[in-house]
């Protein structure tokens, strides 16, 4: 398969990237267009595990299932 810029997928894709991309722009400025309710306690979870290398809401011990 060779790549041909007039070709019918090209077309497909180019719409694909331009669409994402004015998704991308539309939500970037506000947090609650992409933030759901509970994805504030995931970003607490990865901070504590950037910061003190724990897997965890708080700053000591491990998640318990």
């Amino acid at each position: 398969m060779s790549f041909r810029l007039n070709s019918p997928m090209t077309g497909v894709i180019l719409l694909a990237v331009v669409i994402r991309t004015a998704l991308f722009v539309n939500v970037i400025g506000e947090p609650s267009k992409y933030m759901t309710p509970d994805s504030q306690e995931y970003h607490n979870i990865a901070d504590n595990l950037y910061e003190n290398g724990v897997y965890s809401t708080s700053g000591g011990g491990s998640l318990q299932a």
